[in-house]
């Protein structure tokens, strides 16, 4: 479903995401929709908001641990699934869309391999 190696972000990535520092105690869903909701603006509803975090789960293939504690490196979640919800916490504040950067350098030290040859689309752009 999600090709690493064509996707490019039109985002901009702060330093402590690049990171991978997130909220421990917080499931994967939690920490999709605490972004949406500080970060996208508040003319935009809490259900809007709610359904687009949804939106990005399913992109990025987080299904199957989205109701995941996040936990300290080593416990919890894996290096591929912090990568895939540092993302996805740029993601759900839906950025606008006007620097690009190619995910193919991101990952370079997660040593994540692409899961398949199709490309995807940002959720509602």
């Amino acid at each position: 479903m999600f090709a690493w190696s064509h996707l490019l972000v039109l985002a901009e990535f702060s330093a402590n995401h690049v990171l991978d520092l997130h909220l421990e105690t917080a499931t994967v869903r939690e920490s999709l929709r605490f972004s949406a909701m500080l970060r996208q603006p508040k003319s935009v509803s809490k259900q809007e908001k709610y359904d687009y975090v949804e939106e990005v789960i399913k992109m990025l293939d987080m299904e199957d641990f989205a109701e995941a504690v996040v936990g300290v490196p080593g416990e919890g979640l894996n290096v591929e699934q912090r990568k895939l919800l540092t993302i996805g916490v740029e993601l759900a504040a839906k950025p606008k869309l006007r620097e690009y950067f190619f995910l193919g350098e991101f990952w370079n030290s997660a040593d994540i391999q692409p899961k398949s040859s199709s490309s995807t689309s940002l959720p509602g752009e």
